[in-house]
């Protein structure tokens, strides 16, 4: 928007106090003033934005501005002062944003236009490039003095994460030396009858976090010498990011590592449980709500239709209940996964439904767990009660639930799981039980 209420002889007073010109002869100035054209720019209006091409200076007739790169303010400027005075002398792009902090009357002196005056006027070059040397260095007084307090808090920071390393490391160790202790566990346990392809598996599954921890922690280290040998801001800024972004990765996989070594205690743990009367049908609405609930818990949104079907002539059947309350709950724990994940897909016309129900056969006590999640893939069902084989993503799942509870029902009970599952449809897990166990 161009003004008129500033007259000529107003500009011409205004630039004659405006650092940059202040030496500059009155004929001059009137020349550059006659060239200026002005313009208003209401409060929290942008007047330049980072990176637009450079090809005029302005001078503050009224108003304030602030000279800022995103949210980080570098100066605040008002009347009779002036910015974007580098691109007089070439037309690189803005290397800072401007924004109107109030109503705001500038004045916008072309490169060209100066470059015109100047050539008819050359003795006032000399005073205007003294004014534009001395500001230069005045500003590189103040972003060193700004570097060094910044460089100061950054290795502060740095400090504060490589301690927060340090610790890292330490509960590594710790973890090792856990994991030694649980493999000479698993030795001793009679129930493992394939020790050997066990103690593949747990290498195998421990390795993968454990390589993780390494190769982060090296290059953690790594970034900690760069940032200590650079002396450029933003990239000390960039080797920050980098490097707490390594510890939160050291501390997710050595999370996963030590899941998996509480879940192998588990497995590997004597039972010497006794089994007790219980009643399978109040056990199962006991977990199938506690279940629910856990569900709900992490996510408050979800939201599920469930049917529980209950055989009345079920009596009383010995069982370790403690065992057996694990197992309905993991596959019951499955099941809401499986059918939360799939609603989150927005299908259309998808309702999540889960079923769990006993029956009384003849001599077995059968119980099914029935979903319409996203089914397991015909490729995966042969492994499904394998140690550490899951479908879930890294850090949801160690896969070690289907195996415990296989075992607890085949080995514990002396009883079946079979599972039947197509993908995209949905799962049924079923459990049976003798009476006689």
């Amino acid at each position: 928007m161009i003004h008129s209420h500033i007259s000529l002889k107003q500009c011409v007073q205004l630039l004659q106090q405006v650092e940059l010109f202040r030496h500059v002869p009155e004929n001059v100035i009137e020349a550059l003033a006659r060239k200026m054209i002005l313009a208003g720019y209401p409060a929290d209006a942008t007047i330049i934005k980072k990176g637009d091409a450079g090809n005029s200076m302005f001078v503050i007739l009224e108003g304030k501005v602030k000279i800022h790169e995103g949210e980080h303010m570098l100066a605040e400027m008002a009347a009779k002062q002036f910015f974007g005075e580098l691109s007089i002398l070439d037309s690189e792009p803005r290397s800072m944003s401007v924004t109107a902090l109030e109503s705001t009357t500038l004045g916008l002196i072309h490169q060209a236009d100066v470059y015109q005056v100047l050539k008819d006027h050359p003795d006032a070059v000399r005073d205007i490039i003294g004014v534009l040397s001395h500001r230069l260095r005045n500003q590189n007084q103040t972003i060193i003095s700004q570097l060094k307090e910044r460089g100061a808090e950054l290795e502060k920071l740095v400090n504060e994460k490589t301690k927060d390393l340090v610790e890292k490391n330490t509960e590594l160790s710790s973890l090792l030396l856990e994991l030694r202790r649980t493999q000479e566990q698993l030795i001793t346990q009679e129930k493992l009858a394939t020790l050997g392809h066990l103690t593949a598996g747990i290498a195998h599954e421990i390795q993968n976090p454990l390589n993780f921890i390494t190769n982060f922690s090296s290059l953690s280290v790594e970034l900690i010498d760069e940032f200590n040998q650079s002396t450029d801001e933003a990239e000390r800024r960039e080797i920050l990011t980098d490097l707490s972004s390594n510890i939160q990765k050291i501390y997710e996989h050595g999370f996963r590592a030590d899941s998996i070594v509480k879940n192998m205690m588990l497995h590997s743990r004597a039972r010497v449980i006794e089994k007790t009367e219980t009643d399978i049908n109040k056990l199962i609405s006991d977990y199938m709500e506690l279940a629910y609930h856990g569900v709900q818990v992490k996510d408050p949104n979800f939201n599920c239709k469930i049917e529980v079907s209950l055989d009345k002539n079920i009596q009383a059947i010995a069982l370790h209940r403690q065992n057996i309350s694990r197992v309905i709950l993991n596959l019951l724990g499955n099941a809401f996964y499986t059918v939360n994940k799939r609603s989150k897909l927005a299908e259309r016309d998808y309702s999540p439904f889960v079923r769990i129900s006993s029956i009384k056969e003849p001599e077995m006590l059968r119980i099914e767990i029935e979903d319409n999640g996203e089914g397991i893939a015909s490729t995966e069902m042969e492994k499904i009660f394998q140690p550490f084989f899951t479908t879930k993503r890294i850090g949801e799942g160690t896969g070690l639930g289907l195996s415990l509870s296989h075992d607890i029902i085949t080995k514990e009970h002396g009883g079946s799981m079979t599972v039947k599952s197509q993908s995209g449809v949905g799962t049924t897990f079923t459990i049976r039980i003798p009476f006689n166990v």
